[in-house]
């Protein structure tokens, strides 16, 4: 007896071994398929290795591949210190709100190995790996979700994971971490609702927010829909106290996760709030709006045409909606076949309803983007709604393989269905009369019509229980029709290529080199009118006042109007500097030393020439430190010590008896101290430039700066850390939305 108790014992613990063994290979398959289909596009558009191509274009080039490179500049070569200040950000400035938007998610410790010289190759495999972490975070809420693992589920994880959104949104990379957590955020959504598990949340939260917080608010919106759909289908009758009662956890949960990110977060959200940004929106406006309607969205069916993406849609067009074509007939049977109960209909369809209305509305899209405009890349949380098509389509592909009948067709529906038909043809047909969409073409629609059609015969071939191959031939048409999305869509944009990436940042990053050689310990600025250098000074390394992010402060650029340094076509995001606008002499008050051009300036008074290969170096005779006396002497000497940005020493020598004034081309904001002879200088400058007043005699001056809000964001985020670690003692303990409770209640 004991021999066979032994055995089957030993049976079991060998299959839980063998399924979880399956389980762990259908979750490499789930990133490894992704990896290989992109591989595929690489190759065939081009990209490195397989041509020149690289992974730079439109805002990847002007602004994220320079952050990247400075980044990994201040983790491998410099001090922490050095993470909170620059002078390459415009004429100086904090960089903790250009980190907190752009810069924590934790795939770019991948790009720590990456040179600068090879940093888009190193972008590119961040790439691929973001995206082959969507397929995995989309499998896991599938099989956790739906309690169903196999292949089918690995190819619906893959339509998430190459969604119209994620192909379009690559050069936004920092958004795709959004696309990863928003998955995992609503399984946790789900235990919340039908088991009371709340604790985890709180930690994808503020995960979420760390990596991104722009795209973490609307995360969090989303959250309340899909707690919604959830509540419906799992409720068997509607309870108003226990919705109102797990309602009350989510928000709680959600601000207990905001608590915990608080360290970083307020220190970031004082930056946002503090750069002042004027006509942006504003909550009253955006309450305003919300009865204004987009009459484009009518044009939305357009959207699920394969390769429906080009610089219009890049600048003003429709939500990014694509998924694979194959789940829309999984979708539209869903809402016809009368097995699925009502509620559950009713719910998704109401949830949808919430995310087209949020699109039709120009009010509820601009509180969507945090109540401000969008300048490009419009409905930043579309992949909110393609999630949940593909949830909706997954359960109808469950359904069907499950129960081995097809459908049983509700009327209603199939009306529905037709009139949602006739739509997309008038839309069709209106594209085509008058041209509206230049990215629409004869063999885009005749590959949509073809994977359509495939898709029906996949779904009568699961149907007959022949699902090898109905997979076999979803898999080759799905990889070839997704294959043709990213080349389609990505086929309309100019890319940098690598061999000119290369050729240039070593140019410049030799001649700064020498430059900085030359100089020894002091401070300079150099520009540069090679190409539109806007991020230049991140991307190899040396202080410039140009600079392009969202990060500006508003008196930055209300300084740069009046000093002729804006950028024009940028908005009041972009600082730069031109010979055209700034004569030599203004230059210099700048700490502006060195201009490197490919053509001579008009007024070349107060510019040398240093050297005419492999471009200008032209020096100005004008150049000043950055801090310096204005009435000097033969007796007076200022010496400067940098010891990082934002901690600089200056030493004043031989000052006369009627005293001085020491003028910098450093930016004033809160976050500087200056200490005079160790005591604190308070008087804030009229002028933006910080400038001290000094008496005779020598004198020790320190200009330090520290992050605003740093201190209260750790406080607040020890406290709610504290109160998260005791509430989960205290729930367990006394079982209140625990585990137990929940199971009693089913």
């Amino acid at each position: 007896m004991g021999t066979i108790i032994r055995c089957v014992t030993v049976n079991k613990n060998m299959k839980n071994k063998l399924n979880l063994s399956h389980i762990k290979t259908q979750y490499g398959l789930s990133f490894l398929f992704l990896v290989l289909l992109l591989v595929l596009f690489y190759a065939l558009a081009g990209y490195y290795p397989f041509g020149d191509k690289t992974v730079l274009v439109w805002d990847m080039e002007i602004q994220y591949v320079s952050f990247f490179s400075w980044l990994n500049r201040i983790l491998k070569h410099q001090t922490i210190d050095s993470l909170s200040y620059s002078f390459s950000l415009s004429l100086g400035g904090s960089t903790v709100g250009l980190l907190g938007y752009y810069l924590l998610s934790p795939f770019n410790l991948l790009l720590l190995p990456f040179s600068t010289k090879w940093l888009p190759i190193g972008i590119q495999l961040v790439t691929m790996c973001k995206i082959g972490s969507c397929g995995v975070a989309m499998y896991h809420f599938l099989r956790k979700r739906f309690g169903h693992s196999g292949y089918g589920t690995i190819l619906f994880s893959t339509m998430y994971a190459l969604m119209g959104y994620v192909v379009t949104q690559q050069s936004n990379i920092m958004w795709l971490d959004g696309v990863i957590l928003l998955p995992i955020l609503m399984l946790q959504v789900y235990k919340l609702v039908t088991e009371g598990k709340w604790k985890v949340y709180p930690v994808w939260i503020m995960l979420a927010i760390v990596t991104d917080f722009y795209i973490a608010y609307m995360l969090i919106l989303f959250s309340a829909v899909y707690f919604l759909v959830e509540e419906f289908c799992s409720q068997k009758e509607w309870k108003w106290k226990t919705v109102l009662q797990k309602a009350g956890i989510l928000i709680g949960t959600t601000i207990l996760g905001i608590g915990i990110s608080a360290g970083i977060f307020i220190p970031v959200l004082y930056e946002i709030f503090s750069i002042g940004r004027g006509g942006s929106g504003g909550v009253l406006e955006s309450l305003q709006n919300i009865l204004t309607f987009d009459h484009k969205i009518w044009f939305l069916p357009m959207k699920f045409l394969t390769g429906a993406y080009d610089q219009q849609q890049l600048t003003g067009g429709l939500p990014n909606i694509y998924m694979s074509l194959f789940c829309i007939p999984f979708l539209l049977l869903f809402f016809v076949d009368k097995r699925n109960k009502a509620k559950h209909k009713w719910a998704y369809f109401i949830a949808i309803g919430i995310m087209l209305l949020s699109f039709v509305s120009i009010g509820l899209n601009q509180i969507w983007h945090g109540f401000t405009y969008t300048s490009g890349s419009n409905y930043r949380y579309s992949f909110c709604l393609t999630f949940l098509f593909i949830v909706i389509g997954y359960q109808q592909y469950l359904q069907i393989i499950e129960t081995r009948k097809l459908c049983n067709v509700s009327i209603a529906g199939l009306i529905g269905i037709a009139a949602m038909g006739i739509w997309t043809l008038v839309v069709a047909y209106i594209q085509f009369s008058n041209g509206v969409f230049e990215f629409s073409s004869i063999k885009k629609w005749a590959l949509t019509a073809a994977v359509l059609l495939c898709a029906c015969l996949v779904i009568y071939l699961l149907f007959k229980d022949r699902r090898k191959t109905g997979f076999a031939i979803m898999t080759l048409v799905m990889s070839v029709e997704l294959v043709a999305n990213l080349y389609w869509s990505l086929s309309d944009f100019h890319y940098w290529g690598l061999e000119e990436y290369q050729e240039y940042t070593s140019m410049v990053k030799e001649i700064y080199d020498e430059l900085k050689t030359e100089n020894g310990d002091t401070f300079f600025r150099m520009e540069h009118e090679l190409r539109d250098p806007l991020n230049d000074a991140m991307l190899i390394g040396y202080p410039s006042v140009t600079h392009y992010s969202s990060v500006i402060r508003n008196e930055v650029a209300e300084y740069a109007i009046e000093h002729h340094m804006l950028a024009e076509g940028y908005g009041r995001q972009a600082t730069l500097y031109r010979a055209r606008n700034l004569d030599a002499e203004e230059a210099g008050r700048y700490a502006i030393k060195y201009l490197l051009t490919y053509e001579l300036p008009e007024k070349m008074d107060g510019w040398v020439i240093r050297r005419e290969t492999p471009c200008y170096v032209l020096e100005n005779t004008c150049f000043k430190p950055l801090c310096y006396l204005e009435t000097e002497d033969e007796k007076s000497k200022v010496r400067i010590s940098i010891k990082n940005s934002g901690n600089i020493r200056i030493s004043v020598t031989g000052n006369g008896e009627h005293g001085n004034y020491l003028q910098t081309s450093i930016p004033y904001r809160d976050g500087w101290k200056i200490m005079v002879d160790s005591r604190e200088y308070r008087e804030i400058p009229e002028d933006l430039m910080i400038g001290i007043e000094l008496p005779e005699g020598d004198h020790e001056i320190t200009l330090r700066y520290r992050q605003p809000m740093v201190v209260p964001g750790i406080v607040i985020s020890a406290i709610s850390l504290l109160l998260w670690m005791v509430l989960c003692g205290c729930m367990k303990k006394i079982g209140i939305w625990g585990n137990r409770r929940c199971e009693k209640e089913q």
